[in-house]
């Protein structure tokens, strides 16, 4: 388990994570790791990797630095055989009521219990639109959002796992004010802020920072792609969100092709693994399969699409797009997964707005709407897989399906 946290200043003492375990009594105090600050005149941000730890067990912990230490918090780790989990799932979150989440972080709060770790498919926070609140209009508050939105979701995230994946918005600093300013510009750009924030499992599966990666949990092996750079016309293969004329310069972060030829051998070694893990999920930030079928972002698909095809993804969980839809193939033995958009938790920009609508187009069965702020969970034994969308308003599961093998069957 990684612990992160932010400090406004540097420790003078420096700081510590200590670890109770509850089953024997034994403490530890384990000494702070990496410590960065990424963008100067904001804080410092640490991370500690707590390890040899007892699967099955729960562990209370708090951190210090100099005189100040957190409150006591309890973990449970999961046992290595797990058969069963439930996973609550985000997509394109904004902070608070400037971000239009309110609805999801009440909906995510009443889900916390049952679920046992949240998946965040990008677009965490929404700190580069900052500048759409009406309090940051002319002044710079991406780091002060962004703080807002950990604060927020603390509770969420210092007692249960929480894997975030990489979107368009973590990329830059757009705001007029990091355009002018050519400190916050250069320091904000390429996914900083995002890498230096949250701390994936990249050592331990051969990724790379918080860019790609992949881990286990219960019976599912998930693979957290990255659908902003580092493969042929990646969105932000050469340049952020703003694009080439503004000039941010962004992805590289392995040498061509790396990325894909490390997503490939993992998906390889799951698919072998079938018998201990059955289900492979993916989560990305962008889909190739939108609203009523219509194919978008070609270069994702081409990266991705055939590659999960060909090792039997069982489902892939997306955003970017502010609506719920579910896109399932017509016909089974394509061996093209499934796909949930499910980007409607909440964003600065808002829903996208479209009535209700369901069919079948470009091979895929489709239903979706655009009028509901939503989040997903996603319950998976060794036999099924189950989703379901919440509406956040209400608590209401308005969309459900079950994946058995090989049949998907309808609610």
């Amino acid at each position: 388990m990684r612990v992160a946290w932010k400090t406004r200043r540097p420790p003078k003492q420096g700081c510590s994570v200590s670890l109770l375990h509850r089953k024997t009594n034994l403490s530890v105090i384990v000494p702070s790791g990496e410590q960065i600050q990424y963008l100067p005149g904001h804080g410092y941000h640490h991370v500690t990797k707590l390890q040899d730890l007892t699967p099955g067990d729960e562990y209370q912990y708090s951190v210090t630095c100099d005189e100040a230490s957190t409150k006591l918090t309890t973990f449970h780790l999961p046992k290595l055989d797990l058969d069963k989990t439930e996973v609550l799932v985000i997509g394109d979150m904004g902070t608070e009521q400037n971000g239009q989440a309110v609805a999801s972080r009440k909906r995510i709060e009443v889900l916390k219990a049952a679920t046992d770790l949240t998946v965040h498919v990008g677009d965490i926070a929404y700190a580069d639109d900052s500048f759409l609140h009406a309090s940051c209009a002319a002044t710079f508050c991406y780091e002060a959002v962004y703080d807002q939105y950990m604060e927020w979701m603390e509770n969420m995230t210092d007692s249960k796992p929480y894997m975030v994946v990489p979107g368009n918005h973590e990329s830059e600093c757009h705001a007029p004010n990091c355009m002018l300013n050519p400190t916050h510009k250069e320091h904000l750009r390429n996914f900083t802020a995002y890498n230096s924030r949250w701390h994936m499992p990249s050592a331990e599966s051969g990724g790379v920072s918080s860019m790609w990666f992949s881990f286990d949990y219960g019976p599912i092996h998930f693979v957290g792609a990255n659908t902003e750079t580092d493969f042929p016309d990646a969105p932000e293969e050469n340049y952020g969100d703003s694009g080439s004329v503004v000039g941010l310069p962004a992805g590289h972060f392995a040498p061509d092709g790396e990325y894909l030829k490390w997503l490939e051998a993992d998906l390889a070694a799951a698919n072998a693994n079938r018998a201990k893990r059955p289900w492979i999920v993916a989560l990305g930030h962008r889909t190739w399969v939108h609203k009523d079928g219509d194919l978008v972002e070609d270069a994702v698909a081409k990266a991705h699409k055939g590659l999960f095809m060909k090792y039997g993804v069982d489902l892939y969980l997306a955003g970017h797009q502010h609506s719920y839809s579910r896109q399932v193939p017509v016909d089974a033995n394509t061996g093209s997964p499934p796909v949930i958009v499910t980007g409607a938790a909440g964003s600065d920009e808002g829903l996208e707005g479209w009535d209700q609508i369901e069919g079948t187009a470009n091979g895929y069965d489709y239903w979706g709407t655009g009028k509901r702020h939503q989040v997903g969970t996603l319950a998976a034994s060794r036999s099924t897989l189950t989703w379901r969308a919440h509406d956040s308003d209400t608590g209401d599961v308005f969309d459900t399906f079950t994946l058995h093998a090989p049949a998907i069957d309808f609610v």
